[in-house]
């Protein structure tokens, strides 16, 4: 049997959790770092830091021109929750994420960036990072190659992974949905690891090198669809492949 739900109960419950999450994200500290001092002061101003609200590492793209000094941000480790949005950007000495390797969730309603760190090669540091809320923009690294390091990331609602140029390996072994649409954008992806990956309502593929879809094979609900790509077993150009559970055309 099954039971109806007030309209009016619904909304009080949307309009709760709303509240409770409003509630959270004020209550929590949000740090804008822009020099190592910063970053070296954080345990020390902020001991058994847990969650915060927006964590901002480097400067936000109305500072044109700005760059940070932050080489390590080990002295980030014990934040677990942000509830606001992440940006790591214009970060050139930055090699590494880890610090930030217990956070687990990104509640962001606006943004998350990992944008513009010119000596980024991965994404490890990010090791139990399960979800991104918001916009996920993962761009403009020229030294990041593979997505290796969002091995635990279940979900999000909405990402473009873009001009990355040295980017050939899509690995996201445990991703499961995408809620709103994935665009992969002029990287250098070659090969694609989604063995998860079942639901997005769209899928943009273009200006890759990928030569079939076969890591996205596990897709069985798929909304808008484009690719440059073609479907594995695709017998000729203009013939439809299944991906999604129904045929598409890449």
């Amino acid at each position: 049997m099954r039971l109806a739900i007030c309209p009016l109960l619904k909304k009080t419950y949307l309009l709760l959790t709303f509240a409770t999450f409003a509630s959270l994200l004020s209550a929590q500290p949000g740090l804008w770092l822009t020099r190592q001092s910063q970053v070296d002061s954080v345990p020390i101003l902020y001991p058994n830091l847990e969650a915060v609200g927006s964590l901002i590492i480097g400067y936000i793209p109305t500072q044109p021109g700005e760059e940070s000094d932050i080489d390590d941000l080990s002295p980030l480790t014990g934040i677990k929750k942000i509830y606001g949005d992440l940006y790591i950007r214009k970060n050139p000495r930055l090699k590494s994420l880890y610090g930030l390797h217990l956070v687990d969730t990104v509640f962001t309603g606006i943004h998350s960036e990992i944008l513009e760190n010119d000596s980024l090669p991965n994404l490890a540091g990010l090791d139990n990072l399960r979800f991104v809320g918001g916009f996920f923009n993962i761009k403009d690294n020229p030294l990041l190659q593979t997505t290796e390091g969002l091995g635990e990331l279940r979900g999000m609602v909405k990402a473009t992974i873009a001009d990355n140029p040295l980017l050939q390996n899509l690995d996201l072994p445990n991703l499961e949905r995408v809620y709103d649409y994935l665009n992969l954008l002029h990287n250098a992806v070659q090969t694609a690891h989604l063995p998860k990956f079942r639901r997005t309502d769209g899928l943009s593929i273009n200006g890759e090198l990928l030569t079939d879809l076969s890591g996205f094979a596990a897709l069985d609900t798929i909304g808008r669809f484009s690719s440059t790509a073609t479907c594995v077993g695709q017998p000729s150009i203009g013939q439809p492949c299944w991906l999604g559970g129904h045929a598409v055309w890449a």
